[in-house]
């Protein structure tokens, strides 16, 4: 019986008229087959989970790897640059590559202070204070453009 038609016929049984008894009897049959599959449905989570630990501490430990090779391709290039400016050679030519060392367009800048830039050099950005939205509506006031919904109810599995 799958897990839907358990709740259905439990449901349904509350509304039949029947003895106390067949009720019981039969309420105890449906815990039992709820209770089988929640033990599934348990042990299915409790895989996946695992999965997902796994999976999480690849994904790291390939972050770590890629984060690893991005900084030697960055060290290898600076060298390269580096190099050929200081032998003043804009341009390699190879068999398999061509080696450009492009020319400055523009300046970059460097923030020394961000505390001493005047405001209108820097971009601010708003975000909701849902604490401060969620007090003010327990509160009784109405804020415009937020409301309060009841967190659902969440499943432990331990």
């Amino acid at each position: 019986m799958k897990l839907y038609e358990i709740s259905k016929e439990f449901n349904e049984l509350q509304n039949m008229d029947l003895p106390t008894e067949v009720i019981n009897d039969t309420l105890q049959g449906i815990k039992l087959d709820l209770k089988d599959k929640a033990q599934n449905i348990s042990h299915l989570i409790t895989g996946w989970n695992n999965d997902i630990d796994a999976i999480t501490k690849e994904v790291k430990r390939l972050n770590d790897m890629k984060r690893v090779r991005t900084n030697r391709i960055n060290a290898v290039k600076e060298y390269l640059s580096s190099n050929m400016e200081q032998m003043d050679i804009d341009k390699i030519e190879c068999n398999l590559f061509s080696i450009t060392l492009k020319k400055s367009g523009s300046e970059t800048v460097i923030i020394d202070d961000e505390n001493e830039l005047l405001a209108e050099y820097k971009n601010i950005k708003y975000t909701p204070n849902k604490t401060a939205i969620k007090q003010a509506i327990k509160d009784g006031y109405a804020v415009k453009g937020a409301h309060l919904v009841p967190t659902k109810r969440g499943l432990i599995i331990k």
